[in-house]
């Protein structure tokens, strides 16, 4: 196939499909929401060009499209606003710690802080380390969504250790969590991490939320504490 562009429209739960379109080299650039029967139906669209095959073929590693400063839309099937990825930034720490309060405090979570400024200084803590990783989902100018945690060196390489996920309550079990994190896992391969980790509460819906969008269980890994 000598097109200069090659595209595919999959939906954010078919990871068999993504796994097809990323063993051949595509990967995730945009998305879109078709509206069917008045139903929201998230898709990716997958990308590969002419140059990065011609790339792969020769060894060499494909030049792809830098992380904006502004973002990466989500498009809206509509027309209106849709959701868009971005870095987390200190300067906006108090509306991250209200989103993450506001989500880990209701079911099935129910955590409860000693205060505000405990949760801020969590924050503060985090986004101070020189391997702070985290992104901000958005719409309508208004954080959505949370994806953070750290780069950590393996003896493979770097990896990214997902600490805390989570989606504001009016737009989970909408696509908007799978679409996150579709877009966190192509940033953190163009970032050079060969890996991505995080735990979660066994039987929790997120560990079921996890195994949909590819990750894996360890199952001979022991999680201690002290």
């Amino acid at each position: 196939l000598d097109a200069d562009e090659v595209i595919a429209e999959i939906r954010p739960e078919n990871s068999a499909s993504r796994r097809v379109a990323e063993r051949l080299g595509m990967t995730a650039r945009e998305s879109f929401v078709k509206i069917y029967k008045g139903k929201e139906m998230p898709h990716l669209i997958y990308i590969v060009t002419k140059d990065e095959r011609r790339a792969r073929r020769q060894g060499r590693q494909p030049q792809t499209t830098d992380f904006a400063p502004e973002g990466i839309d989500f498009m809206d099937g509509r027309g209106g606003a849709g959701f868009v990825i971005t870095p987390m930034t200190a300067a906006r720490i108090e509306e991250y710690v209200g989103v993450f309060i506001s989500v880990f405090t209701k079911e099935p979570w129910n955590d409860v802080y000693e205060s505000r400024g405990q949760v801020r200084r969590f924050f503060e803590n985090y986004m101070a380390d020189n391997y702070f990783l985290g992104f901000s989902l958005e719409r309508g100018g208004a954080c959505a969504g949370l994806c953070f945690g750290a780069r950590k060196p393996w003896l493979g390489g770097m990896e990214y250790w997902i600490d805390q996920f989570c989606v504001a309550e009016d737009f989970q079990r909408r696509g908007a969590g799978t679409l996150f994190l579709s877009f966190v896992k192509e940033q953190a391969r163009r970032r050079g991490l060969n890996g991505i980790m995080l735990a979660t509460a066994r039987s929790f819906p997120a560990e079921s939320f996890y195994l949909k969008n590819g990750f894996r269980r360890l199952d001979d890994t022991v999680l201690l504490v002290k």
